[in-house]
């Protein structure tokens, strides 16, 4: 069965610009195997056959937006 998520996230303390984040959270999750993505203005569409995999891309995304300096994050609901 595939499993699919919306996934936004948020580094707050940054500044305004947050495109670095966003590409390094891209070249982050293009490299978890299973994992499909498709960005949205809003948010990034996860899909995978479990969903093991998609939190694996979010915590990878994590991962690399703390390893930028960010040292909190919004994971705004819906």
């Amino acid at each position: 069965m595939v499993s699919i998520a919306e996934f936004r996230i948020h580094p707050i303390g940054t500044g305004t610009r947050v495109s670095g984040y966003v590409k390094r959270d891209l070249q982050v999750i293009s490299k978890i195997k299973g994992l499909d993505y498709q960005v949205t203005p809003m948010a990034t569409i996860l899909e995978a056959e479990d969903v093991q995999t998609i939190l694996k891309g979010v915590e990878a995304s994590h991962l690399a937006l703390r390893s930028m300096g960010a040292k909190n994050f919004l994971d705004p609901p819906n």
